[in-house]
C-alpha cells in the first residue's frame, strides 16, 4: 500500500524545556506523512469484488471482515523516523482508510551542568488518520490511460 498520513499529535511541542539545559525539541515536525507499508487482511479477500463494505460475497457473506486489515507503514522521507502500526477498512476493493498510532523518533539530550552529556534516539506515540491504496491501482490507471489513446 502507499498512501498519505495526517498526525494529530503536535510532537514538537511534547518537549517542556526548548532551551539547551533541557531535553532537545523536534523542529518542524511534519504533521502530513507520504507512506508505504504493508497490509494484512483479517480474512480471504476477493480483489474482484467491488461491492462497497457493506455488500456480499460470492457465498452472501458479509464483506466486513475480509476488508478489515492489519497495517505497518513507514514514512517515506525517513524511514524510521515515523513508523505507522494500526487497522484499515477498504470501503471499496484497493482503496483503505486507516488509523492507529505512529511512532515518532526523536533525539533525546541530556545535559550535565549545560553541556550535553548524553544523547538517544527514542520514540513516542501519537495518533494518525490516514488514506491509502493498494500500489497495483497505480498500474490500472496507467493502463486504462494507455488504451485510451
Amino acid at each position: 500500500m502507499a498512501g498519505i498520513a495526517y498526525t494529530v499529535n503536535d510532537f514538537a511541542s511534547l518537549n517542556a524545556n526548548a532551551t539547551n539545559t533541557g531535553p532537545g525539541i523536534v523542529e518542524n515536525e511534519k504533521k502530513t506523512h507520504f507512506f508505504a507499508g504493508l497490509k494484512v487482511y483479517l480474512k480471504k479477500i476477493d480483489i474482484r469484488n467491488t461491492n462497497f463494505i457493506g455488500g456480499k460475497d460470492s457465498h452472501g457473506k458479509n464483506l466486513f471482515w475480509s476488508r478489515t486489515h492489519l497495517d505497518v507503514g513507514f514514512d517515506l522521507s525517513d524511514p524510521l523516523g515515523n513508523i505507522f502500526t494500526g487497522a484499515g477498512l477498504d470501503p471499496w476493493t484497493g482503496i483503505s482508510v486507516n488509523f492507529g498510532a505512529v511512532w515518532n523518533r526523536y533525539t533525546y539530550n541530556t545535559y550535565t551542568s549545560g553541556i550535553q552529556s548524553s544523547s538517544q534516539k527514542r520514540y513516542r506515540p501519537g495518533f494518525y488518520i490516514g488514506i491509502s491504496t493498494d500500489i497495483t491501482l497505480f498500474a490500472q490507471i496507467a493502463k486504462l490511460l494507455s488504451l485510451s489513446k
